[in-house]
């Protein structure tokens, strides 16, 4: 119990890590409470109160101000973070999955499956991950789960690749040889050996892709190829303040605020689990 604390208690050590955390933490509650506290119904429209600047009193109290068809930034905001957050969300639990399954088998076995794996990883790789996103994006359609699948499936060789590398590594350890030697299995020596030991590489990845994914669904978003409106996402809330942003600056200026925020206090959590989870880091320490 003390030892698996211990990389935990190093983390919150980290003031740069803390702050992540935090503001994280309070970015990921506002939008799952957004029913709960956001002032207005994100898609009720009021044209009398259009492009109404940020303000503490007066009509409505529209703190983060209106946009062009009256609608409370507010709540655009928050609402338009339960989509991105979980797109991103599910996008790295999926590719992680992915990359896992296909490292393990390359790393483990590898032979002609680590060539074949590997040849097909870098194949994609070399393909612009933006084109290529955008490509599937236009051929399946725009929902949320057709998103989801893309991140996935344009995600995962990063996952692999990694992976891969830290198998390889742990199959040459003694503990693993070890356990080779007095007679230990496939399922056993990947269940009790090798997956334990995958977790950290694991989650400092999933970290940075949840950053970078976040990103990326707000540039396909902002491109109108990502959520359609009039749902909200961070992506497509700046698209439509790109037309007003020299008479409403507040509709680019909130969204684009919360994003790299947002992105910001993620990376900061990825880079203190990364220096601690890095055995180079922890033998100078």
């Amino acid at each position: 119990m003390g030892r698996s604390a211990r990389p935990l208690a190093r983390v919150f050590r980290r003031r740069l890590a803390l702050g992540g955390i935090l503001l994280g933490g309070a970015v990921g509650v506002a939008t799952i409470a957004a029913p709960l506290i956001a002032p207005h119904d994100p898609l009720a429209q009021e044209i009398a109160f259009r492009l109404q600047a940020p303000s503490l009193s007066g009509d409505g109290h529209h703190v983060f101000g209106t946009d062009h068809l009256g609608r409370d930034l507010l709540s655009r905001v928050l609402y338009g973070g339960r989509i991105s957050l979980t797109i991103s969300g599910l996008s790295v639990v999926l590719a992680g999955f992915i990359g896992l399954v296909v490292g393990v088998v390359a790393g483990f076995y590898r032979g002609v499956t680590d060539s074949v794996v590997m040849r097909l990883v870098e194949i994609q790789l070399a393909f612009p991950l933006v084109l290529l996103v955008l490509a599937i994006v236009v051929s399946l359609g725009t929902t949320a789960a057709n998103t989801v699948i893309v991140f996935a499936l344009t995600s995962w060789p990063i996952y692999a690749t990694i992976i891969r590398g830290e198998v390889l590594a742990l199959s040459t350890r003694e503990f693993v040889v070890a356990a080779r030697a007095v007679g230990a299995g496939d399922a056993r020596t990947l269940s009790r050996h090798l997956l334990p030991n995958l977790v950290s590489p694991l989650t400092v990845v999933a970290s940075f892709e949840f950053a970078r994914l976040i990103l990326m669904e707000a540039a396909i978003g902002f491109l109108g190829l990502g959520i359609q409106p009039p749902t909200p996402s961070w992506g497509n809330l700046l698209a439509d303040g790109r037309a007003y942003i020299h008479d409403a600056w507040w509709l680019t200026a909130f969204p684009g605020i919360v994003i790299a925020l947002t992105v910001s206090s993620i990376n900061f959590i990825g880079d203190a689990l990364r220096d601690v989870f890095d055995p180079r880091f922890v033998s100078l320490h």
